[in-house]
């Protein structure tokens, strides 16, 4: 027996059902997910690489998902999405941090060769 107000949810299995709804969900969130990159990793290609990976995360979650409007939906878009630009700007922190290091290591191994004058400069 349903009661009033609740929600037969259906699940979506077919692979043109999964496109479309894919298609609804990226025209839906693209806009906004990359201002979301964006605001967390400051870098244009990054924030568009960020909401590229998490459409192609998504792509496994699309046979339990009901409709591209519901706020599970969403949740779990922004979810994914939050997940891979913290990855990505701790990856950026972690090479930063790489090349600092290296760059002391650099200097502290360099000789420094100043010109020397000769005999005659000096006089």
């Amino acid at each position: 027996m349903r009661l009033p107000g609740d929600r037969k949810r259906k699940r979506i299995r077919g692979q043109k059902d999964q496109r479309s709804l894919m298609e609804q969900i990226y025209a839906l969130y693209e806009q906004k997910l990359y201002a979301a990159a964006f605001s967390i990793l400051g870098r244009v290609q990054q924030a568009e690489d960020a909401v590229q990976d998490t459409f192609v995360k998504l792509a496994k979650y699309l046979p339990q998902i009901t409709g591209a409007e519901e706020e599970d939906t969403r949740r779990l878009v922004f979810r994914i999405l939050r997940s891979t630009a913290i990855d990505q700007y701790r990856k950026n922190y972690r090479e930063s941090q790489r090349l600092t290091a290296e760059e002391s290591l650099e200097q502290e191994n360099t000789i420094v060769e100043f010109p020397m004058k000769s005999v005659e400069d000096r006089e």
